[in-house]
C-alpha cells in the first residue's frame, strides 16, 4: 500500500445539485447547517407542515457529514455494558432502541434512491482483554433486553446494523425540499435574542426568525460560546480500490476510537483517532505523518491494493441519526 499526503478533497463525490440564495428577511423556523442533522430535521418539519428555511455558508454535506466512513450503529459510542452503568438499564435501552428506529426511518427518507445502503451487520473487536469483557457482557445485556447481537468468540456482532454512502443521503433528502426553502452560500456570523425572536446575521443581511436551530456540528461554538464544545481532530483515510476481501462488514475497535470498512468497490476506508493527544502529535502537523500513522488502524492488506491509494478529507467524525462513525 502506498501512502500519499492527505488531500483535502474527500472521498465521497458531493451532491450534484447547487442551491444558491441569501438569508430571508424573516422566517418562522430558520435552520443552521446543510449535513445529515440539518437536512433531516428539514425533512421532519416538511412533513409535520412547518416551514422553515435551511442556510448553509458552503454547499450540503460540505462538514462531516460528507466526509466520514457512512457507518450506521446503534447506541452510543460506549458498548452497551458501559452504557448501563454510565446512564441506567432503561436509559441505555431506550437509546438502542431510538437508533435502531431511527434507522429504519433514514433508509425510508431516502424515498428509493440510491444512497449506498447496505444492512449487512457491524462488527465491534476488542483491542484488549477489558474491551472483550465487556463485549461479552454486552451480549448478554443485549440478549435480555431483546436486541440481537452475537459474541462468536473473536467479536461482538450486531446483525441490525449498515452502512451508506453518507454524501448521498444528505443529497437525498436536500432534493425533497421545496425550491427556495434550501440556501447555500449564507455565513451566518451572529445570533441576538430580541423579545420573542432571534435575530440573524449574515454580512450585511438581517432575518428575524420566530425559532432558529443550530445544526452545525463543532461549529456551534463559534456562533453560542456558551455551548462548550471542543472540536476533536479525526481522519477518513481511503485506498483505492483493491479487489480481495479483506473485512465482511464494518468493523469498529479499540473504544470507538478505531474503525474500517470495505466497499463493494474495493476501496478500504479507514477512520479513527488518538485517544490522548501527545507533545509528538502538537508540535507535528504533517499531513503525510498523520496519515501514515492512521493506515495502522486496519488490519495489513494481503496484497497490493490496484495503485496508489488515495486518501480522504481529514475531517471526519459525526453522529447521524441511527449513529455513524467517522
Amino acid at each position: 500500500m502506498i501512502l500519499l499526503g492527505a488531500v483535502s478533497t474527500p472521498f465521497w463525490a458531493p451532491p450534484p445539485e447547487r442551491y444558491p440564495g441569501s438569508l430571508p428577511a424573516r422566517c418562522d423556523v430558520l435552520v443552521i447547517g446543510g449535513g445529515i442533522a440539518g437536512t433531516s430535521l428539514l425533512w421532519h418539519l416538511a412533513h409535520r407542515r412547518i416551514d422553515a428555511v435551511l442556510v448553509e455558508r458552503q454547499h450540503v454535506a460540505w462538514g462531516a457529514s460528507g466526509r466520514n466512513a457512512g457507518f450506521l450503529l446503534a447506541g452510543v459510542a460506549s458498548s452497551y455494558a458501559e452504557a448501563v452503568r454510565l446512564y441506567g438499564r432503561e436509559k441505555a435501552r431506550e437509546v438502542w432502541e431510538i437508533t435502531n428506529e431511527n434507522h429504519d426511518r433514514m433508509v425510508e427518507a431516502a424515498r428509493g434512491q440510491d444512497v449506498g445502503h447496505r444492512r449487512r451487520g457491524s462488527a465491534v473487536l476488542p483491542s484488549d482483554q477489558e474491551e472483550r469483557a465487556l463485549l461479552v457482557e454486552s451480549e448478554q445485556l443485549l440478549r435480555e433486553d431483546g436486541f440481537i447481537a452475537h459474541w462468536d468468540g473473536r467479536r461482538l456482532v450486531n446483525p441490525r446494523d449498515g452502512e451508506i454512502d453518507p454524501a448521498a443521503m444528505v443529497a437525498a433528502l436536500a432534493r425533497q425540499a421545496r425550491a427556495g426553502v434550501i440556501r447555500e452560500g449564507v455565513s451566518v456570523t451572529a445570533l441576538r435574542p430580541r423579545a420573542n425572536e432571534v435575530v440573524v446575521t449574515a454580512g450585511d443581511a438581517e432575518c428575524e426568525a420566530g425559532v432558529v436551530i443550530l445544526a452545525t456540528n463543532g461549529y456551534t461554538s463559534q456562533l453560542v460560546p456558551e455551548v462548550k464544545i471542543q472540536p476533536t481532530r479525526a481522519q477518513m483515510l481511503a485506498t483505492a480500490p483493491d479487489s480481495s476481501r479483506h473485512v465482511d462488514m464494518p468493523v469498529y475497535s479499540h473504544h470507538g476510537y478505531r474503525y474500517w470498512r470495505q466497499l463493494p468497490t474495493g476501496e478500504v476506508l479507514i477512520g479513527g483517532r488518538r485517544r490522548r493527544r501527545s507533545t509528538t502529535s502538537r508540535r507535528r502537523r504533517s499531513s503525510r505523518c498523520s496519515s501514515a500513522r492512521c493506515a495502522g488502524l486496519a488490519p495489513r492488506p494481503r496484497s497490493p491494493t490496484a495503485g496508489p491509494a488515495r486518501w480522504g478529507s481529514r475531517r471526519a467524525g459525526c453522529r447521524w441519526p441511527g449513529r455513524s462513525r467517522g
